[in-house]
């Protein structure tokens, strides 16, 4: 990945190297994802190399794409997220995608909150299990690992 792989640089970025074309493995390469992610990403319309013959040829814009997908997807952004984002990408001002970025990591970070608040009350409830199952059982026949 580039120096600036956090989402902010990469949707204000134009990107590097546009005379440059790559092949598939060399981007998978160069962006640490699978042959098979690279072909996904292009299936659902996130990519979209150009064609020769039958090999794919990624020029910067994409590499830039698969940047902001693989940092989006880390962060736990879903596909329809990050399409939207590089659609705003290509039709908007740098001002309306930060703050669009800014919105989305908001909401993101309420729903990781709420998610790990609903962990720990699940791992609370568990311990309560546990303490109740060795109450219950006979010595040593309580559970592993616990």
């Amino acid at each position: 990945m580039d120096v600036a792989d956090d989402l902010a640089s990469l949707l204000a970025d134009t990107p590097g190297d546009i005379d440059r074309l790559w092949a598939i493995g060399d981007l998978a390469s160069r962006c640490e994802v699978t042959l098979r992610a690279l072909r996904f990403y292009e299936a659902k319309g996130l990519l979209e190399p150009l064609r020769v013959g039958q090999t794919r040829r990624y020029r910067a814009e994409d590499v830039r794409r698969l940047q902001i997908v693989v940092a989006a997807k880390r962060i736990g952004f879903g596909l329809a997220e990050i399409h939207a984002m590089l659609d705003l990408r290509r039709r908007a001002p740098l001002d309306a995608r930060l703050a669009d970025l800014g919105e989305r990591l908001a909401l993101r970070r309420r729903e990781t909150l709420a998610a790990r608040a609903e962990t720990e009350r699940t791992l609370e409830r568990i311990a309560v299990e546990i303490a109740a199952l060795e109450r219950a059982s006979p010595a040593g026949a309580g559970p592993r690992g616990a």
